[in-house]
């Protein structure tokens, strides 16, 4: 009888834990806004409606939340306003939460 086949040692990877930058079917729509600063997406699984993402200086970390909008031109407005409150923020030294 041959020997049976060696198990992988590497862990199981679940959904969760996938690399999901790596997936190109997470993002279904993106827009660059004010000239790459800040960015809205679509993911897959929140289906039509807008997320807002921006990266925070000074703390190495991302700003993101929902727009709950499925308006383009809504979610644009909305998504300057966040950056706007967000830059003043990071210029007054506040924690960006």
């Amino acid at each position: 009888m041959p020997n049976p086949r060696p198990l992988s040692k590497s862990p199981k990877r679940s959904a969760r834990n996938s690399c999901r930058k790596s997936n190109p079917f997470y993002i279904a729509e993106r827009n660059d806004i004010l000239d790459g600063e800040a960015i809205m997406l679509r993911t897959r699984q929140s289906k039509e409606v807008w997320r807002f993402r921006m990266r925070v200086p000074g703390e190495d970390a991302y700003y993101r939340v929902s727009l709950r909008t499925k308006h383009l031109s809504t979610a644009i407005a909305h998504a300057k306003n966040k950056w706007a409150d967000i830059t003043a923020m990071v210029n007054a030294d506040k924690k960006v939460s």
